[in-house]
């Protein structure tokens, strides 16, 4: 990778066939708390990525520091890729037994047994059919006299007057 210090800013150019973009898209993105990143094709095979600090940056250690780090998370992205691209297989396998079904306590299917819907202590009963009270009326239902019409004049009968 060849590095490129600008103004406030600090370049690489990366060839495709040495490093996937997948990595370089991974590296770049875990250093946006940090910088602006641009990632751009700079060639036929080449990829260009720029940090631009968005805090101030003191001196050319920290230049150098912000490069290394940048570099070796380019570096551990492009081995995770290659781990996962040769052990795909395996990865495969593993999530297939995890998810596969048990087969004691599930019927042929994946049903569940017939006892094991059953609920002894009423744990699946709403508070009302516990206590075995009347189900609250639905917010949809409208009721046929509107309050305070019961008795054929409004709840309020002191507006009605005139003084």
């Amino acid at each position: 990778m060849n590095s490129t210090r600008h103004e406030g800013a600090m370049s690489w150019e990366v060839d495709e066939q040495r490093v996937p973009v997948p990595a370089l898209l991974h590296a770049a993105y875990r250093f946006i708390d940090r910088c602006y990143v641009a990632v751009e094709a700079a060639g036929e095979s080449t990829v260009r990525v720029t940090l631009v600090a968005r805090d101030e940056v003191d001196g050319e250690d920290a230049w150098v520091g912000l490069g290394n780090d940048f570099e070796d998370q380019v570096v551990g992205e492009a081995l995770v890729q290659e781990v996962e691209a040769n052990n795909i297989a395996t990865m495969e396998f593993v999530m297939a037994q995890a998810l596969a079904p048990t087969g004691g306590e599930f019927g042929s299917a994946g049903e569940p047994s017939a006892d094991a819907l059953d609920d002894p202590h009423g744990i699946a009963l709403s508070w009302e059919q516990r206590h075995e009270r009347p189900a609250p009326v639905s917010a949809t239902e409208v009721p046929d006299d509107p309050v305070g019409d019961s008795a054929g004049g409004s709840a309020d009968d002191s507006a009605d007057e005139q003084p």
